[in-house]
């Protein structure tokens, strides 16, 4: 294996796109602008032309022209001309995929909307559904003509072109899957839709889903966007941050063993208990424990649901294998229980485990039929000693009482109230809906904690909005609030996991990002876009903003401010090295 140089042996740096023409010459898109064409002839690569942004995606469509999707805009680059032009008919826009299906349509999708080209030229899809927006992200079109989307959001959407050519959407009703934000959206040969994100891959075929992760074998779970090849074998490459996996049969993926579960153990004052037994009322609880034997997977991997049978209806869900049961009252039950797949989508067959509870001797139904008899016969005394002024103090007392229970409930109400709005007050952020600069810091200095205590890596991210004293200035506060609100609901759809970010003051934003390893820059790549990658709309006016990034890491026994003052060096850097890019606390940039 060599590296891939231009023809003067300078390296080729920071490749988004590429693509086979039809006379076999490799063509790699930069996110520099610049294109290069490895000649098939002499096998040496050369730079040939070059677009305003980084050229994210490279399509050659039937007659040999190359088209490039960029975050400034789409153009084209047509046989025997050596410049690219801007694609006629497609608005100036971000634009992050293109796909052509099988009938030969060509699909290109942007921050402005989704567009088909018909006839030599492009026309808009009218696009129906209950859609957040129309920031098109990612598509990719079945063999059927089943046409999937996601957008700068999480979730996915799928649908089919009617006679009328509007494309209804629907979204995918999957626990998993409307939970991501999609970097990869592509069918292979035999139909299958892979859907790649920062939590691994999720495969579709036949109706079904499966997830599969390092568990499973992937090199990295964050995978980078459209990294995705289909060789000729058949076998899947997919790409993250850490390198290339390769599934050499994508077939096992679904091949699962049945998912078996087992009550393993029952117990109550550390005895063991029997199914059927009976049992006297005790205050001590159950204690279960459940399997699932012959199943594989990380503990994220498997959840189990139980209730028992007599006493609930609805399902109770748990992460854990043991359960506590308090204490029943006495009666027949039965427990269920069940255990479900999240990855597979599967679920065990319910496990039952029957069993008794006797009574107390002091709530057998002679002793109920004792109290009773020696209740009425004191109720009868005492009502014949001062029958009419008990019950006329009575009567006063109930009204006393409801009274000032109603009242206490209502403090309780107005109380309980109070305190919720002073605690999001004192947290959040009104204008961004993220975490304030007191909250942001409660978050990094417990994450600091956590990442001390268990070894991992936690980055602190400064984020500043490039020029923004400009916008205040030339369309006014209320435009750069509308812009910082965009921005605060952008990066909230950015988020995974236990990432947290906030206002850390006036138009700069801090990310902490536990687990985030010093080599993730896609990761770091997706926050910087989802701030850069479209432009922002507001009253009217279309607003071009961008971003500096300033990253710094945990060190070991440092203080926030120390690691906060690391972040900010780095920051400082990206503002005086040209704006809009991302600055390592190590020297690293990564321009935008």
């Amino acid at each position: 294996m060599r590296p891939w140089t231009l023809a003067d042996g300078s390296p080729l740096l920071q490749g988004i796109g590429m693509a086979i023409a039809p006379d076999g010459a490799v063509w790699l898109g930069r996110s520099s602008g610049k294109l290069s064409r490895r000649d098939p002839g002499d096998g040496l690569t050369r730079d040939v032309a070059e677009v305003p942004a980084g050229a994210r995606v490279l399509v050659f469509d039937r007659d040999g022209a190359l088209w490039i999707a960029t975050g400034r805009g789409a153009f084209v680059l047509r046989p025997g001309t050596g410049r690219p032009l801007a694609a006629e008919g497609l608005p100036v826009a971000s634009y992050d995929d293109a796909a052509i299906d099988r009938f030969g349509r060509f699909w290109m999708v942007s921050s402005a909307g989704l567009y088909r080209r018909h006839h030599g030229r492009w026309i808009e899809v009218e696009v129906r559904g209950d859609l957040p927006s129309h920031d098109f992200s990612r598509i990719s079109v079945a063999p059927d003509g089943e046409v999937w989307l996601s957008l700068n959001d999480a979730g996915l959407w799928h649908g089919r072109l009617d006679r009328k050519d509007v494309l209804t959407l629907r979204k995918v009703q999957d626990p998993l899957v409307s939970q991501v934000m999609p970097y990869i959206v592509r069918h292979d040969r035999r139909g299958w839709l892979w859907l790649g994100s920062s939590q691994g891959i999720d495969l579709y075929r036949d109706g079904r889903w499966v997830r599969v992760t390092q568990a499973e074998g992937l090199l990295w779970d964050d995978l980078a966007a459209n990294a995705f090849f289909e060789d000729l074998d058949g076998s899947i490459w997919i790409g993250s941050s850490r390198g290339v996996s390769r599934i050499f049969d994508p077939r096992a993926l679904f091949a699962s063993h049945p998912l078996r579960l087992r009550i393993t153990q029952v117990k109550r004052d550390l005895q063991p208990v029997h199914p059927g037994q009976s049992l006297l009322w005790s205050e001590a609880p159950l204690e279960v424990d459940l399997a699932t034997p012959g199943a594989s997977g990380g503990r994220d991997r498997f959840a189990f649901r139980y209730r028992v049978k007599g006493l609930q209806a609805q399902w109770t869900g748990t992460d854990s294998s043991h359960i506590t049961y308090p204490v029943l009252s006495p009666g027949r039950y039965a427990l269920e229980a069940q255990a479900l797949d999240s990855r597979q989508r599967t679920a065990s067959d319910i496990a039952t485990f029957p069993f008794e509870i006797f009574p107390p001797w002091w709530r057998s139904p002679f002793a109920i039929l004792a109290y009773l008899l020696a209740a009425a016969g004191a109720v009868t005394l005492l009502l014949r000693w001062r029958v009419g002024h008990l019950r006329a103090r009575e009567r006063e007392l109930e009204r006393l009482v409801a009274e000032r229970t109603l009242e206490l409930e209502q403090d309780k109400l107005a109380l309980e109230a109070a305190r919720a709005a002073l605690a999001i007050k004192a947290t959040r952020d009104e204008l961004t809906g993220l975490l304030n600069r007191t909250g942001i810091l409660e978050v990094m200095h417990a994450q600091m904690i956590a990442a001390e205590r268990d070894g991992q890596p936690l980055a602190a991210v400064l984020i500043d909005l490039d020029h923004f004293k400009q916008i205040n200035d030339q369309h006014g506060h209320l435009a750069g609030d509308g812009v910082l609100a965009r921005v605060g609901r952008r990066l909230n759809a950015c988020l995974r996991g236990d990432d947290r970010i906030g206002r850390y003051g006036g138009e700069e934003l801090l990310a902490i990002m536990p687990g985030l390893a010093p080599g993730a820059h896609n990761r770091l790549r997706a926050i910087h876009d989802a701030v850069c990658s479209a432009p922002y709309a507001v009253d009217e006016r279309i607003l071009e903003v961008t971003c500096s990034i300033g990253v710094a890491w945990y060190r070991h026994g440092e203080t926030s401010a120390q690691l906060l003052a690391r972040a900010d060096e780095a920051l400082y850097r990206a503002k005086h090295g040209g704006r809009n890019r991302i600055e390592l606390e190590h020297g690293g940039a990564t321009p935008a």
